[in-house]
């Protein structure tokens, strides 16, 4: 059976991301287990790492980047390193990992109002009210 992680994968491939940089958290776990062998999966120990990398990476291959961030603690983290890959013009798509959304009436640890902590810097952000929505939000 097809599931949201497959197609959300198959939408990246479509736009031609080929290389995830993140610091994964316990919420992106079930994204990464078993990760597609197809892509590549770069790791860094900080939000700024990650996105640093990313953003060299995707300016000098001038191609676009996945960067996969751990809730409101791992995009604030990044917030400075968003904003100079938005200067220089990076190719980045964020996503960021959130809590089950059956929980976020109780607001959970590491739970947090996502929309407008980058400030500015994002070019469009999207958070599908589904699960099923989540491939056409990636394009």
């Amino acid at each position: 059976m097809r599931t949201v992680r497959d197609a959300a994968f198959d939408a990246l491939r479509r736009h031609g991301m080929t290389t995830v940089f993140a610091n994964p958290g316990s919420t992106e776990v079930s994204l990464l287990t078993d990760f597609p062998e197809d892509l590549e999966f770069v790791l860094a120990l900080h939000e700024g790492s990650v996105v640093g990398a990313a953003t060299g990476w995707a300016i000098a291959r001038d191609e676009p980047a996945l960067v996969l961030l751990h809730t409101t603690a791992g995009l604030g983290n990044a917030v400075g390193a968003l904003a100079t890959a938005r200067e220089n013009r990076a190719p980045l798509v964020v996503v960021v990992g959130q809590q089950d959304r059956r929980h976020l009436a109780q607001r959970p640890f590491l739970a947090g109002r996502l929309e407008g902590l980058a400030g500015d810097y994002p070019v469009r952000v999207e958070s599908p009210p589904r699960a099923q929505d989540v491939p056409g939000a990636l394009g």
